[in-house]
């Protein structure tokens, strides 16, 4: 990329390509995998969250208020970087007691699982043509 490119674009490619490395070995594997299988990628995600946050406030700087009148009229940059900052919360929340192994109850369980359900016809879509494309070999009898 070009010397000029913003930071997003030059070093984006980086993290995706780290994300997709240390996701890839298991995106083929049908038995139970682990979280710990997920976090090199993890911190990968969450530095291109980062970056891409930084260039949508590089690239739409907000416009200088006085302190007041900021924080009776928020800008649109500013809902969207809360909005951001609310689902990230709301993320880490949702899955921390699956990340530290505390035990959930049965109807906890199908509420998470009923909360991620619009998930699932992407999710079988990847299964079925994503995987067998980036792994030809492995069959629905190795997993």
């Amino acid at each position: 990329t070009a010397r000029g490119a913003p930071a997003a674009v030059r070093h984006g490619w980086l993290l995706l390509c780290g994300h997709a490395l240390g996701w890839l070995p298991f995106a083929a594997v049908k038995r139970v995998a682990f979280l710990y299988h997920y976090i090199p990628s993890l911190h990968l995600s969450l530095l291109a969250a980062g970056l891409a946050l930084d260039h949508l406030l590089l690239a739409h700087p907000a416009p200088r208020r006085a302190p007041a009148a900021a924080l009776a009229t928020p800008s649109q940059l500013d809902l969207a970087v809360a909005l951001t900052i609310a689902l990230a919360a709301a993320s880490f929340l949702f899955f921390l007691p699956l990340y530290l192994g505390w035990p959930i109850e049965p109807a906890d369980s199908r509420w998470r699982a009923k909360l991620l359900d619009p998930c699932r016809p992407v999710l079988e879509w990847v299964d079925s043509h994503v995987v067998p494309a980036l792994f030809p070999n492995v069959s629905a009898v190795e997993q």
